[in-house]
């Protein structure tokens, strides 16, 4: 998680809205890592 979190720093108003995306998308799944490493990679 926190090479994630150091991606966030580098483009950090579009990881924003990602983090967003993933807090609601934490509370309705379990499978947020997987989608996080997925979105770095796309990235």
């Amino acid at each position: 998680l926190r090479i994630e979190i150091r991606f966030a720093l580098i483009n950090f108003p579009v990881i924003w809205e990602f983090f967003e995306f993933v807090r609601s998308e934490c509370i309705s799944q379990k499978s947020t890592n997987y989608r996080i490493i997925r979105f770095v990679i796309v990235s």
